[in-house]
C-alpha cells in the first residue's frame, strides 16, 4: 500500500525491511549479553573450585578455561559490534524511508492546498480522501496535515451552516414577508465579488485600475444583489394546512411561501415528468469492507479514539491501568465495606455494654438506698453496733455505686467513639463506592475504545488487502464532512427557466446602471449604454447557467466555497466582456 502511495506522485518504494533488521540487531545483542554472563559464570565458579585445588593439572586447567573465558568475551564483543552496527542501519532504513513517504504526502498535500486556493472547493472531497489515506502509513506529519484539513472542512460546513441562517432571517406581517437576512447576504456577497473580480480582471488585463469605477461597480452589485436576494426571499403568499387555515410559526405570524420557491415550483412543472431513479444496486464486497471500515471508524471517533500510529498500543496500556484501578478500586470498596461491618459490630458489642453498666448503676443505686433506710431503722434502735454495721454497708455501697458510675461514663465515652469511628468508616466506603463506580465507568469506556479500536484496526486491515488504492481512494471520496454536507442539486428547469433570466435580467440592469454613470464621468459614448446592457445581460445569463449548474455539484450553496466559485465565474466574465468591448465598439 505504501508502494501505491508513493507511486502516485513519482516515487519509488527503496524496500528492504527495516523491522526485520531491528529484530536481527536485537538478536546479536542478546547473544552478546549471554556470552558475557556465561563467560563471568565460567570464570566464577573456576576461581571458587581453584581456592583448594594446587598443582600442574590445576595450573594447566586454569589456562585452558583462561582461554575459553577469552574467547567467548571476544565472541560478545563483535556480536555487540554486529547488533550496533545492523540497529544503526535499520534506523537509517527507517529514516529514509519515513523521509521518502513524507515527501509524497508534502507533495500530495501540496497540490491539494494549491487546488483549493485555486477556488476549487470540491477538490477539498478528494484532498481530504488522499489524505485519509496516507494516514494509514503511519507518518506522524500525516497527522497534522489531515488535522489542518479536517479543521479547514469544519470551519466551511459551520461557516455555511451559519451564512445559511443569516439568509433565513425575515421579517413579517400579517400581511407579508421581507427577507432582510438574504439581502444582507446577497448584498454584502455580491459586493465583494464584484470588486475581487475586476481588481483580478485588471491585473490579468494589465489595465490601470480606476478607484472610483470599482468601487461604483461594487457599489451597484451589492445593491442589485440585495435586491435580488430579498426579493427571492420575500412573500405575500400564505402557507395552509390540510383543512385550508393560514399555517402560523411559533411567533403566532403567517407563515408565507417565497416568491423564489413559487417561481421554481412554476418551471419546474416545464417539460415532462421526471422518471423515477432506479434503485441502487447492491454494494459489491469492497464497498461491503470500505463500508465496515467507516462505521468502525465513526464508532471509534465517536469514543475520542484518535487514528494515531501509537493508538493500538497507547489503548492498551490506557485500558490495562484502568483495569487496574478498577481492581484496587473494587478492593478497596470491599475493605471499606468490611470495615463497615468490623465498625458496626463494635457499636453493638459498645452499646451492650452501656446497658449492662446502667444496669449495674440502677443495682447500686438500689443497694445504696437499701443501705440508706437500714441505716435509719438501726439509728432508730439505738443499737450502736447496728447503726456502725449498717454505715459501713452504706459506705460500701456508695464506692459500688461511684465505680458503677466511672464503668459507665468509660463505656458511654467508648460508644460514642465506636459511633463516630463507624460514621468515617461509612463515609469511607461511600467514597469507595463513588470512585469505585467512577472506575467501573472508566473502565468500561477503556474497553470499548480498545475493542472500538480493534475492531477499526482489523476492518481497515481487511479492506487494505481485498481492496485497491483506487477503490479506497472512490469510496473516502464520497464518504467525507465536505462532500456529504452538500445538498440537492438544481434541476434543469430551476437552471435553464429561473437562474439564466434571473441573472440575465440582474446583468442588464446592473450594465445599463453601471455603463449610465460610467458616460456620465465621460468614459464613454450614451450608445454604450444598451450595448452595455445587452453584453452584460448575455454574459449573466451565461454565468448564471454555470453558477447555478455548478450549485450543490462543483461547490455547495450558501457558503465560502459558493462565494469563491463565483469570484472566479465573476473574474472570467468581466475578462471576456472586456476583450469583446475592446474587439467591437472601441471601449478601453
Amino acid at each position: 500500500m505504501a508502494q501505491d502511495a508513493l507511486s502516485e506522485v513519482g516515487l519509488r518504494n527503496p524496500g528492504g525491511n527495516a523491522q526485520a533488521l531491528h529484530r536481527s540487531a536485537q538478536g546479536w545483542a542478546d547473544l552478546s549479553a549471554y556470552l558475557c554472563e556465561h563467560s563471568a559464570r565460567v570464570a566464577e565458579i573456576t576461581g571458587v573450585g581453584l581456592e583448594t585445588w594446587r598443582g600442574e593439572a590445576a595450573a594447566a586447567f586454569t589456562g585452558r578455561i583462561r582461554g575459553v573465558v577469552d574467547r567467548a568475551e571476544r565472541i560478545a564483543q563483535t556480536a555487540e559490534v554486529v547488533a550496533a552496527q545492523q540497529e544503526q542501519h535499520a534506523r537509517k532504513h527507517t529514516q529514509v524511508t519515513q523521509i521518502i513517504v513524507e515527501l509524497a504526502v508534502m507533495i500530495a498535500a501540496t497540490l491539494a492546498f494549491y487546488a483549493a486556493a485555486a477556488m476549487f472547493p470540491a477538490l477539498l472531497a478528494w484532498a481530504q480522501a488522499w489524505l485519509a489515506y496516507l494516514v494509514s502509513t503511519g507518518v506522524r506529519v500525516l497527522q497534522m496535515l489531515a488535522q489542518a484539513l479536517r479543521v479547514l472542512v469544519n470551519f466551511l460546513v459551520r461557516s455555511r451552516a451559519w451564512i445559511a441562517e443569516v439568509s433565513e432571517l425575515t421579517w413579517k406581517s400579517e400581511r407579508l414577508s421581507v427577507g432582510y437576512g438574504r439581502m444582507l447576504v446577497e448584498g454584502v456577497r455580491d459586493m465583494g465579488i464584484d470588486l475581487a473580480a475586476n481588481l483580478t480582471a485588471s491585473g490579468l488585463l494589465g489595465k490601470k485600475i480606476d478607484p472610483a469605477q470599482v468601487f461604483i461597480s461594487a457599489g451597484i452589485s451589492g445593491v442589485g444583489g440585495a435586491f435580488v436576494g430579498a426579493l427571492e426571499k420575500s412573500g405575500i403568499s400564505k402557507v395552509l394546512d390540510d383543512a385550508g387555515n393560514v399555517k402560523r410559526g411559533p411567533d403566532g405570524l403567517p407563515v408565507f411561501v417565497a416568491f423564489d420557491s413559487q417561481a421554481k415550483n412554476l418551471v419546474k412543472k416545464i417539460g415532462p415528468t421526471p422518471k423515477p431513479n432506479p434503485p441502487k444496486p447492491l454494494p459489491s464486497e469492497s464497498e461491503r469492507l470500505l463500508d465496515n471500515v467507516k462505521t468502525a471508524y465513526d464508532n471509534a471517533e465517536n469514543l475520542g479514539v484518535k487514528n494515531t500510529p501509537d493508538a493500538g498500543k497507547r489503548l492498551t496500556s490506557e485500558l490495562t491501568l484502568a483495569r487496574n484501578n478498577h481492581r484496587s478500586a473494587r478492593e478497596q470498596h470491599t475493605t471499606a465495606v468490611d470495615e463497615v461491618a468490623r465498625a458496626a459490630a463494635d457499636v453493638s458489642t459498645r452499646e451492650r455494654a452501656v446497658w449492662a453498666h446502667r444496669e449495674a448503676v440502677d443495682q447500686a443505686t438500689k443497694r445504696v438506698d437499701a443501705a440508706a433506710r437500714t441505716v435509719d431503722l438501726y439509728r432508730a434502735s439505738d443499737n450502736a453496733e447496728w447503726v456502725e454495721d449498717g454505715i459501713k454497708q452504706l459506705d460500701d455501697a456508695r464506692r459500688a455505686l461511684t465505680e458503677a458510675s466511672g464503668g459507665l461514663r468509660d463505656a458511654q465515652t467508648a460508644l460514642d467513639r465506636s459511633r463516630r469511628d463507624l460514621l468515617e468508616r461509612q463515609r469511607n466506603a461511600d467514597l469507595a463506592r463513588d470512585n469505585a463506580a467512577l472506575s467501573d465507568a472508566a473502565h468500561d469506556l477503556a474497553r470499548n475504545r480498545t475493542d472500538a479500536w480493534d475492531q477499526f484496526d482489523a476492518a481497515r486491515t481487511a479492506a487494505r488487502e481485498q481492496t485497491s488504492f483506487r477503490e479506497q481512494l472512490a469510496f473516502v471520496r464520497k464518504n467525507n464532512a465536505w462532500g456529504a454536507s452538500f445538498g440537492t442539486r438544481n434541476s434543469w428547469q430551476e437552471i435553464l427557466f429561473y437562474d439564466v433570466p434571473k441573472d440575465a435580467l440582474n446583468g442588464m440592469t446592473s450594465g445599463a446602471v453601471k455603463c449610465s454613470i460610467e458616460v456620465a464621468r465621460g468614459n464613454g459614448q450614451p450608445g454604450d449604454v444598451w450595448k452595455g446592457a445587452l453584453l452584460q445581460g448575455a454574459t449573466g445569463a451565461v454565468r448564471g447557467g454555470v453558477n447555478s449548474a455548478g450549485s450543490n455539484t462543483a461547490f455547495p450553496r450558501s457558503g465560502i466555497g459558493e462565494t469563491l466559485w463565483k469570484t472566479g465565474s465573476k473574474t472570467a466574465d468581466v475578462h471576456v466582456r472586456s476583450n469583446i468591448e475592446s474587439g467591437t465598439y472601441g471601449k478601453a
